[in-house]
């Protein structure tokens, strides 16, 4: 079975490599962007199965992302690790195309939720 890949887009160098550490311990292709620009160029030059997507960045916050992905016709998942808490950014996320949304601090069973989710769209896509 192909190891998805996933782009993982926070300007915290620390909270993306503990994201990639997970992430790579379920077996799972990473790679990484400090910025919106970086991850809208990324995800324009190759393929992702998901996108986890921080808000609050310099540049193009994540909204701007999911909104410039989205126009575009990207309709890879996008999770949202933001923490934003307020209902208004989790709302305004999804209706832009966000398919989920995490708070920092998740947990790993939140990263994992995410993950059984992926594996289930894949699943349903194949069959």
């Amino acid at each position: 079975m192909e190891r998805s890949k996933i782009l993982v887009v926070d300007d915290e160098k620390l909270v993306r490599r503990m994201i990639a550490r997970v992430l790579e311990s379920e077996g799972m292709s990473i790679v990484e962007a400090s910025n919106g620009l970086d991850a809208v160029q990324m995800a324009k030059a190759q393929p992702f199965d998901l996108i986890i997507l921080d808000i609050i960045m310099e540049g193009i916050d994540g909204f701007q992302v999911i909104h410039q992905l989205r126009s575009e016709g990207m309709l890879t998942p996008v999770s949202i690790l933001s923490g934003r808490q307020a209902d208004n950014d989790k709302v305004f996320a999804l209706g832009i195309g966000a398919d989920d949304y995490i708070t920092k601090p998740m947990s790993l069973q939140e990263i994992k939720r995410v993950l059984q989710s992926l594996e289930e769209k894949k699943r349903q896509t194949e069959a």
